[in-house]
């Protein structure tokens, strides 16, 4: 098996650790992983929290969810389920991701197979709980682990 990567967000409420599911989504997890190597991620917010639902971040240009970073990305569906903790892109239609990026607080069937889910909540989530609007990530990086042998 190969090297398996992991999203670390520091939040100003604690650490997100999040796997990154490369076989489902290589663009999207590519992206993702460029955004935070390049410290893209590093001072944005969490411009949009719904208690239930979810809470986003990602806008790398306004910090506000208006942002256009100037690429987009196509959808990668997967057969992945929206289960509390998972990862994915947020978008307006089909083919239009690009930064932006969403953790679900409990399961979302309604999101299954329409939004590009791409990794799932490992380490943290009760600070994915504790998130409110305007919290920051103060800190993104990627770590690269052994894949786990069966």
């Amino acid at each position: 098996m190969g090297a398996h990567p992991r999203l670390v967000l520091e939040t100003e409420r604690g650490v997100i650790v999040v796997d990154l599911l490369t076989e489902e989504a290589p663009l999207t997890v590519q992206t993702l992983a460029r955004l935070a190597r390049g410290g893209r991620l590093d001072g944005v917010p969490f411009h949009r929290v719904l208690p239930n639902f979810m809470l986003q971040g990602g806008d790398v240009e306004r910090g506000d969810g208006l942002g256009d970073p100037g690429f987009r990305l196509p959808s990668e569906l997967t057969r992945l389920r929206y289960v509390r903790g998972t990862l994915g892109m947020a978008r307006n239609d089909k083919d239009t991701e690009s930064s932006q990026y969403f953790i679900t607080h409990s399961m979302q069937p309604h999101l299954d197979g329409g939004y590009t889910a791409f990794g799932i909540v490992v380490e943290g989530l009760n600070v994915v709980d504790a998130i409110l609007e305007g919290d920051r990530v103060e800190h993104a990086r990627i770590e690269v682990t052994a894949a786990a042998t069966p």
